[in-house]
């Protein structure tokens, strides 16, 4: 059993949004929130959290009244756990920006003037609108993150804590009020900084450095095309893709959806997406806790019943132990990936609760055109998790059948489906190809060819 100074118990929770209720919406909120540290005290010793992970979403609006509530309920918890307030790390989300604020700048989709607006140092304009938050977290105790060679930052930077190195980067930058979904930019400039001041691993180190996880509040989805991807020109690498290689676990929150399983990212990089962690009192709200060893993790969740008559939140069964990006030098890629399969068809089944059944999809790709827009873009999200999860269990010819169908699919939906959304799924299918290469050894990409040109053609 590991000693107190060896554990790591994460608790990660997220999209708290105090300031947003009614007076009965406060009620309702203390009660739950109550019983939520309630429900983490009755822990067992293994599985009670030493560390806090906050992704995003502290405040409802950004305005420093938001914060009263949030800084007392998080002293209780703290005292619940009998931890000290420096083991609470936090990244601001959208809902923690000041809206009345306004942008320095126009929103963009071009990398070139986002990471012009996002270079170093930072842009006064920019921190701004996240001066509410920023106060309060000097206010309530928040340990500052270093960034750029000082340790007084509180919206991007990194910090250590139980032999974790926390790199917290901020995707609200260019926050607005209402569509935000693939038009926001984590900031390539401060992950090169970071990398810079050995704050981040390099690609080569990953293996062999302390375990790394990164926090933002956004889902990736919600970033850029060229944040995602490789950029339509060829002159700038995914930050997603980049930022990936270069930590072990990400996790965000935002989307306020049921919790899933995580993922597995670029054939190592674990993500967990948070689900909220108060949204209403007739939600299924939910907290993850997640014990970490140094080349594994273990989860569970805790999630809300509203229907039950103590407020009661609800522990479910632990994980199968998951491996980590820190393989041994003996235990092949191959291996490791075969070990994290329960893993990756646990993720798909719920992808499929969301989606278009596999069936379903069969029988419209032989149609000329889908009735309805939004059926097609289920169907490419169903199939591009499809393609992953094949690719992950070094299924390459299925994956490569998927694959096909999904171009097919895009052709015939050409005229219904969103730009943006072709080009990045085909960014996507390049990249699969790229893979599937550099697995088999060959250098025969004249596919992956193929589907950048398709990406880069999307836009015309």
């Amino acid at each position: 059993m590991m000693s107190e100074q060896e554990r790591r118990v994460i608790l990660h929770i997220s999209d708290l949004h105090f300031g947003s209720e009614s007076e009965q919406e406060c009620v309702y909120r203390d009660l739950v929130l109550c019983e939520l540290t309630h429900a983490l005290d009755a822990l067992p010793p293994e599985w009670k959290p030493n560390i806090v992970c906050i992704t995003g979403d502290v405040a409802a609006r950004g305005q420093s009244s938001d914060y009263v509530d949030a800084g007392r309920w998080l002293d209780e918890l703290c005292s619940k756990l009998s931890i000290k307030k420096d083991a609470v790390v936090i990244c601001p989300g959208n809902h923690d920006v000041d809206l009345s604020v306004q942008l320095p700048s126009e929103r963009t989709m071009e990398h070139k003037d986002a990471d012009q607006y996002l270079a170093v140092p930072l842009r006064e304009g920019y921190t701004q609108r996240f001066q509410a938050f920023t106060d309060w977290c000097k206010q309530w105790g928040v340990t500052p993150l270093t960034f750029g060679g000082a340790d007084d930052n509180y919206l991007v930077g990194s910090r250590s804590l139980k032999r974790i190195q926390f790199v917290v980067l901020n995707s609200a930058w260019f926050s607005c009020e209402n569509d935000n979904s693939g038009k926001l930019w984590l900031g390539r400039p401060h992950i090169m900084c970071m990398e810079r001041d050995g704050q981040l691993p390099r690609y080569d180190d990953l293996k062999s450095s302390p375990v790394t996880i990164t926090m933002f509040h956004h889902s990736p989805s919600d970033l850029a095309v060229d944040e995602c991807d490789t950029s339509g020109d060829g002159t700038r690498p995914g930050t997603f893709d980049y930022l990936c290689n270069r930590c072990h676990m990400v996790v965000t929150g935002h989307r306020h959806r049921k919790a899933r399983p995580p993922d597995l990212l670029g054939l190592k990089t674990l993500y967990f997406e948070a689900g909220a962690t108060y949204e209403s009192s007739a939600c299924p709200n939910s907290v993850r806790l997640i014990q970490l060893e140094d080349c594994s993790v273990l989860y569970r969740l805790l999630e809300y019943a509203p229907s039950s008559l103590g407020n009661r939140w609800e522990p479910k069964s632990v994980s199968e132990k998951i491996n980590i990006n820190r393989w041994p030098e003996d235990t092949s890629v191959e291996e490791t990936l075969r070990s994290d399969t329960r893993l990756i068809e646990e993720s798909i089944d719920a992808a499929r609760q969301a989606v278009l059944s596999n069936d379903e999809i069969a029988l419209r790709l032989d149609q000329p055109k889908m009735s309805l827009p939004n059926e097609a873009e289920c169907a490419v999200k169903y199939i591009v998790e499809e393609i992953g999860r094949l690719s992950a269990s070094l299924e390459f010819d299925k994956a490569t059948c998927k694959a096909e169908e999904l171009d097919r699919l895009l052709a015939k939906n050409i005229e219904s489906l969103p730009a943006e959304l072709i080009s990045k799924t085909y960014h996507k299918l390049c990249r699969f190809e790229m893979d599937k290469a550099r697995y088999n050894h060959s250098n025969d990409l004249t596919k992956a060819r193929y589907y950048l040109e398709k990406a880069n053609g999307a836009h015309e």
